[in-house]
């Protein structure tokens, strides 16, 4: 998603039910962190969050594909030559971005 947000190419694929379920995914994981910061003795049951959010990260690549393949060949093609060096300059603080809570102690 990062990518596709830098590179300008998300814009056509926004409605399309598969960048849809790609959304989904990355706001499952956004729920894990933003479960993470709660304050300590919050209510939860851990197994469960493990679990689903295992599930969610399991479901990233096929879903990642399916996108990739919704793509022009030329906008493929600059997607691929510049999402390595995007995923290196990626700072993990920018995970807890749009999520509530003390991230201070993240960063």
């Amino acid at each position: 998603m990062r990518a596709l947000d830098h590179l300008h190419l998300a814009g056509d694929l926004l409605a399309h039910p598969m960048l849809r379920g790609l959304f989904e995914l990355d706001a499952d994981c956004a729920e894990a962190l933003s479960v993470l910061l709660r304050p300590p003795g919050f209510a939860i049951d851990w197994r469960a969050m493990v679990r689903d959010t295992e599930a969610t990260l399991r479901r990233l690549p096929a879903a990642r594909e399916k996108v990739r393949l919704l793509m022009g060949p030329d906008d493929l093609a600059q997607l691929l030559t510049h999402e390595p060096a995007l995923r290196e300059s990626l700072d993990a603080a920018e995970a807890y971005n749009g999520i509530q809570g003390p991230t201070a102690r993240i960063r």
